[in-house]
């Protein structure tokens, strides 16, 4: 029988709610809460920062896929599978960019959002190893195995989300 709405199995919508919660839902409705407007600008803005939560979360869960398929959870990477699961996360991270700097041309953004290009080389390299099966071990003095996409996600999405806020804070004190 095919799954009903009663159904209690996850359905791959973790990595989706976690990007709407850290991104649209606490940013945008922050602003709202705050100053008792919607902006579309704070919505817009906080697309890139919930994308970074988004890459993390779906790293994570690359790393944990064979548990999680073993008991039942159905992650987005589990439904996807880990090269395509992969090959996603890696859309999120560049669309990261992309979306930015398509804000910023747009006129959404001031300019000093792009500071958080600054990332730009922890963002390739979490390309790279996106790019490549998981190894079977960890290298020597690696810290934090078993995960191994979650880390090189944490790390870059880090240091792009402090770039990426400070950019913002820096446009609103200065226009």
């Amino acid at each position: 029988a095919g799954l009903r709405a009663t159904d209690p199995r996850p359905r791959g919508l973790g990595e989706v709610a976690a990007f709407l919660v850290w991104g649209p839902l606490m940013v945008g409705g922050g602003y709202f809460v705050i100053t008792g407007r919607l902006s579309a600008n704070a919505f817009l803005a906080s697309i890139p920062y919930g994308l970074g939560v988004m890459s993390i979360l779906t790293g994570k869960h690359i790393d944990q896929a064979e548990f999680d398929r073993a008991h039942g959870h159905r992650t987005l990477p589990v439904i996807l599978g880990d090269r395509t699961a992969r090959k996603v996360n890696m859309a999120i991270v560049a669309g990261m960019y992309v979306i930015t700097a398509a804000l910023i041309a747009l006129g959404r953004l001031t300019p000093f959002a792009a500071v958080g290009a600054l990332a730009l080389p922890q963002a390739v390299r979490a390309l790279s190893v996106m790019n490549r099966p998981r190894p079977d071990t960890p290298p020597r003095g690696y810290v934090g195995w078993p995960l191994w996409y979650h880390r090189v996600c944490l790390v870059h999405n880090r240091q792009f989300g402090w770039l990426y806020v400070a950019g913002l804070a820096l446009g609103a004190l200065v226009t």
